[in-house]
Parts: C-alpha cells; sequence; structure tokens
C-alpha cells in the first residue's frame, strides 16, 4: 500500500519477487514438523494424509501448496496459533519455524515434540516495493559491511540467542 518503504523480513519465492525486490538472505530459519506426542515426522512425504497446521500465507503454507500436498492443511492467522491448534488435539502436526516451536514450548510449559530434521529452510531477506533497485542494493550493501565488521553477529547474539552460521539455501 506504500506505508512502508522496507520489509526487514520476507521469505523470497518466485511468486513474491513479482511484487518486491529481495536483498540477500541475513538469516535461514528452519521449518520443521512438530506433533504432540510421539516421533516427528521426518520427511515431506510423511506429511501427507495428516492434517497439518500453518500459518496461512507464510512460506511453509506455499510449500505445501506447490508440492501437492495430500492431507488437509489448517491455515492459522500465526505461528502460535497453529502450534495451538496442535494442543487442542485439532491436527495432527504443525509446520512452523523451529524458534517459534521451541518459545512457543518453552512459554507454555509444553512437551511438544520438535523434529530434528527441517522440511524447509528458506533465507529471511529484506524486502522492498518492485522497482526500488536503488534502495535494496543499499540494504544490501549495508548487510554485506555489517556481516565484513561484525556487527551482524553481535546484533544477532543480542537480540536471537547463540549465533550459527548457516547457509541460505
Amino acid at each position: 500500500t506504500g506505508e512502508a518503504d522496507i520489509l526487514c523480513g520476507m521469505f523470497y519465492s518466485p511468486e513474491r519477487g513479482t511484487q518486491f525486490e529481495f536483498t540477500q538472505p541475513h538469516t535461514v530459519v528452519h521449518y520443521v514438523p512438530v506433533v504432540s506426542s510421539g516421533v516427528s515426522p521426518s520427511s515431506f512425504f510423511q506429511l501427507n494424509g495428516l492434517t497439518v497446521s500453518v500459518q496461512e500465507g507464510d512460506i511453509a503454507h506455499e510449500y505445501l501448496l506447490e508440492n501437492h500436498f495430500t492431507g488437509e492443511i489448517l491455515a492459522c492467522v500465526s505461528q502460535e496459533e497453529a502450534l495451538t491448534l496442535l494442543l487442542d488435539g485439532e491436527c495432527d502436526c504443525a509446520l512452523v519455524a523451529r524458534l517459534s516451536a521451541e518459545h512457543f514450548r518453552e512459554n507454555r510449559n509444553s512437551t511438544i515434540v520438535i523434529g530434528d530434521v527441517p522440511l524447509l529452510s528458506p533465507g529471511y531477506c529484506f524486502a522492498v516495493p518492485s522497482g526500488e533497485q536503488a534502495l535494496v542494493a543499499e540494504l544490501s550493501e549495508g548487510l554485506r559491511a555489517s556481516v565484513a565488521n561484525g556487527a551482524y553477529r553481535r546484533s544477532f547474539e543480542k537480540w536471537m540467542g547463540n549465533y550459527i552460521e548457516d547457509e541460505p539455501v
């Protein structure tokens, strides 16, 4: 709508690339299946036939739709809602970011089982409106400089915890 110049976090996809310009990824986000008990699925194919909750419009939602998922999708307004539906027994599995699941488990004192194997690990980027190449170039250069001088690592550790280098997909 033109109310903001920059989105600090958006996952790139070809469809989104028609509406936005993207920097290089600044963070990799691992999406894992989460179950209320037992063993979490370790592959996309193990999700087929299940009822899976995801955040509506999120990259995980797009992933299920684009890869011909054969189960039922419960689209939610947030990853927290997707995990709450799991706890309430309304779905078999939630597909959410590992950090969201860990935060939820800790704050809810829950025993949810968070998958070890990411099913999707997209890169999180800065995004600007399509046609704003100069702005995205400036952001990209600033991101490169903050990585090179260590500011990115310090900021990440301050706000997100231990920094783990991970290559964007």
